[in-house]
């Protein structure tokens, strides 16, 4: 049975809200509305700067009010196609601030209040904000990565969000730290939903995905690239490891310097969380292998269950001189990290293929490559040269499956590099 039925001047998508016998809802027509649940009738109305813009002219929708308005004491907040987030008067719909970052981003989520913060996506901005619920200031911003058309669900102090890159965040609520990201099996613009400590997503590849949010031991995916290694570093100096940092910071993945590596290899070592490094700057500092490359923070950390994603060349056979001002060349330095000989290694061109476990890390296709290693002398071989070498390959040190040291010596061909993020995140953030 209808009891009741408000005609509005455009589509309804906002999602209402109801507290206190009013129910306050959004309209493509930009105009905010609080009714009487008891019979529809109009308690006060709210017209957005959206209302008065002509979206023709701008070549996509500035007008609708699509987010679900979220009310909390005196205040509704809701967001808008115009780009702005409004705090109004919940008695009156007098507008109390409205914030505005200069961009035509999209304010499309149900805002989450926590604590004083009202906290949002902003679309094509690709970052989430934190304003004050008392006068819209800015308290803090967090870039996405991608697209944020997720609202946001606040738990614990950690809120969780979606991104149409395909990635999971949970943001510290009160500062934006990120304090992990999971990837997905593809884009999601869902709102998580948490109950019992899981955490239940949708994503775009048709998966409903079910994921434990527990205290500690959450995943981390890192890359290493630090520029006062310019010199030592061949990808440096190469021009690739700024790239390739920048690409998989995009994706998501803790951007290392030097000082940030060797905290993030030894918290590791001691909190046992699941992670992995791809070593864009092909350099490993000293101070990781002291007193001994098998007995160091680096050693410790592989057989702690920790993952170094390798795309260079093998490991400290080109050592800088800085004295003589050039590269000395040994390959037996990188069994010493390594413990695989390397000493088959050749740098002229071979076509690479993956084996089945490399397709299940995330392989594909054909490349070309340098000559691989002995494949007795490694723990999983992930992709094969013509020779039926080991051309990219898996070194475990007594952790967990997928730990150790991976050699997948890709760096120079920018075409692979997202098979480098696949690789990193295998078994870490997304299942084998």
């Amino acid at each position: 049975e209808v009891l009741w039925s408000v005609a509005t001047g455009g589509r309804v998508r906002s999602s209402p809200a109801v507290a206190d016998g009013v129910v306050y809802v959004g309209s493509a027509d930009g105009i905010v509305r609080a009714l009487r649940l008891e019979d529809g009738s109009e308690v006060w109305s709210f017209r957005t700067e959206g209302h008065t813009l002509d979206s023709a002219a701008f070549g996509f929708d500035r007008r609708t009010v699509t987010g679900g308005p979220t009310v909390v004491g005196d205040r509704v907040l809701v967001g808008s196609r115009d780009a702005r987030m409004y705090a109004l008067d919940r008695a009156t719909g007098r507008p109390l601030w409205a914030e505005d970052d200069s961009s035509s981003a999209w304010v499309i989520a149900t805002p989450a209040v926590v604590d004083g913060r009202v906290i949002f996506g902003r679309s094509s901005s690709a970052k989430v904000q934190a304003l004050s619920l008392v006068d819209g200031a800015l308290l803090w911003e967090a870039a996405a990565g991608a697209l944020v058309f997720s609202s946001a669900t606040v738990a614990g102090g950690t809120a969780f969000l979606t991104t149409g890159g395909g990635a999971l965040l949970a943001l510290d609520a009160a500062t934006g730290e990120r304090r992990w990201s999971r990837r997905l099996d593809g884009p999601s613009w869902t709102t998580p939903a948490l109950a019992d400590g899981v955490l239940v997503v949708g994503t775009d590849a048709g998966t409903l995905l079910a994921l434990e949010e527990a205290e500690a031991g959450q995943p981390r995916v890192a890359v290493f690239q630090d520029s006062t290694l310019f010199q030592a570093s061949i990808t440096a100096r190469r021009g690739i490891d700024t790239r390739l940092a920048r690409q998989l910071a995009a994706r998501g993945h803790e951007r290392l310097d030097r000082a940030g590596l060797v905290r993030f290899l030894e918290e590791r070592t001691r909190d046992g969380a699941p992670s992995a490094v791809v070593m864009a700057t092909d350099v490993i500092p000293p101070e990781l292998l002291e007193p001994g490359p098998d007995t160091g923070p680096l050693r410790q950390y592989l057989e702690r269950g920790g993952r170094i994603v390798w795309v260079g060349d093998p490991p400290r056979w080109a050592l800088w001189d800085p004295e003589a001002q050039r590269f000395g060349l040994d390959i037996a330095r990188a069994r010493e990290v390594t413990d695989v000989d390397h000493a088959p290694w050749v740098s002229d061109a071979r076509v690479h293929r993956p084996t089945p476990a490399g397709v299940a890390w995330g392989l594909e296709g054909w490349w070309i490559g340098p000559g691989g290693v002995d494949p007795t002398a490694v723990t999983t071989v992930l992709a094969s040269d013509e020779e039926g070498r080991a051309a990219a390959w898996v070194k475990s040190f007594g952790g967990p499956p997928g730990s150790g040291w991976v050699w997948l010596p890709v760096a120079t061909e920018e075409r692979l590099w997202p098979a480098v993020a696949r690789v990193a995140e295998a078994g870490i953030l997304v299942a084998f």
